[in-house]
């Protein structure tokens, strides 16, 4: 089961990691959900609108109660929420943004490991 962090601080909800909310009723949301995921290397967490406990549960944290979220597709990261065509960009940088995350560890694996050749 996945999970998310949330950090309250104050009056709003501060999301750890992005999270990515889309519609799971559309086959083609759903590809772009997975190739997102799969693009960041996992870094972009991802939620359906309808059947996902923590998608309902964190539009229950930062949406008004008479909002209808579903119209759109939403990037959630920190304390900022981006939605529909806005949140494409926002989406491409944590995207890149996932990718040196994973660069990153695996050159510190490299560095860590012991030489072999001695």
């Amino acid at each position: 089961m996945q999970s998310i962090e949330i950090n309250r601080m104050d009056s709003f909800a501060y999301f750890v990691r992005p999270l990515l909310i889309y519609d799971d009723k559309c086959t083609s949301c759903l590809k772009f959900a997975k190739y997102v995921k799969i693009l960041s290397h996992g870094w972009i967490q991802i939620a359906g609108h309808y059947y996902s406990k923590i998608s309902l549960e964190t539009k229950k944290k930062i949406f008004p109660t008479n909002y209808d979220s579903t119209k759109m597709f939403w990037l959630i990261y920190k304390n900022t929420a981006y939605g529909g065509r806005s949140a494409l960009i926002p989406v491409i940088k944590e995207i890149f943004r996932g990718l040196v995350k994973t660069i990153n560890e695996k050159n510190d694996k490299l560095k860590h490991q012991p030489d072999l050749d001695n």
